[in-house]
């Protein structure tokens, strides 16, 4: 996937957030020669099942 408003579309949060969770959370994308935002939907899901992951263990370890 190429473009952040084309990652935000298939995530379904705006292009801010892709932004947002690229700097602080580690969501990976990563710039191609020409420096337009790349990645592959296949990263991007593995993001997302680790970050529930992490989000259900501090949800635990929480006692929420």
């Amino acid at each position: 996937i190429y473009r952040l408003e084309d990652i935000a579309r298939y995530l379904k949060v705006s292009r801010l957030t892709v932004s947002r969770w690229r700097d602080v959370h580690g969501l990976p994308v990563c710039k191609d020669p020409s420096g337009r935002s790349m990645t592959s939907t296949a990263l991007l899901d593995e993001w997302i099942r680790a970050r529930q992951a992490l989000q259900r263990r501090e949800k635990s370890a929480h006692g929420a």
